[in-house]
């Protein structure tokens, strides 16, 4: 294997004789794994030709969006490296089974909350299976001023000095404790074991 050549380096410059091939080569491996999971959904909910054709677009333009942002960041947004992002088909089964029976903005939904939704499963021998340790994991976004800068943390790991630096400052109140007050006046969440409560 030669090392010093271009294909083996990150910021190699390749010649078109061998972009072309490996190009092509993503693009249809990305457009196989971006398409099959949105067909195999969209046919179990009897999504109209239109309508998968939409989702189909819709995907492959965010797709696209998503994978110019890895190669050229911004900010703090991208790795800079040539990731091909795409869809996954890790939740064509369950979306499948949502999608049959409620139709398909229930999957939408799902996917909603199962973003952020954290549980298990127990099984037992001759027992119903039961949902357990359910909950949510709370997210603080914050950023800097002007909007810049924007970072997600666990509220677990999100401190009041941090709080204070918020750019949403500028235009209201926020602090450590206006988040903590909402979430436990309204019954959501459980300061001590840092959990929501349903």
């Amino acid at each position: 294997m030669k090392t010093n050549d271009p294909i083996y380096q990150l910021k190699g410059e390749i010649s078109v004789r061998k972009a072309v091939p490996f190009g092509l080569q993503h693009v249809l491996a990305m457009f196989v794994a971006n398409i099959a999971p949105i067909l195999i959904v969209a046919g179990a909910v009897k999504m109209s030709p239109e309508e998968s054709g939409a989702l189909v677009q819709s995907a492959m333009i965010v797709a696209g969006l998503g994978s110019l942002l890895q190669m050229f960041p911004l900010w703090r947004l991208g790795s800079g490296l040539p990731i091909i992002m795409g869809i996954s088909f890790t939740f064509v089964s369950v979306a499948c089974v949502i999608g049959t029976k409620y139709g398909y903005g229930a999957v939408l939904g799902a996917a909603l909350i199962g973003g952020v939704l954290d549980f298990g499963v127990t099984v037992e021998d001759g027992a119903a299976n039961v949902i357990c340790d359910e909950e949510f994991t709370p997210i603080v976004t914050h950023y800097d001023g002007n909007f810049s800068n924007v970072r997600l943390y666990k509220l677990s790991d999100y401190t009041p000095e941090m709080a204070l630096s918020h750019g949403v400052r500028a235009n209201s109140r926020f602090d450590y404790d206006y988040i903590t007050e909402y979430l436990t006046g309204k019954g959501l969440y459980n300061l001590n074991d840092q959990r929501y409560i349903f």
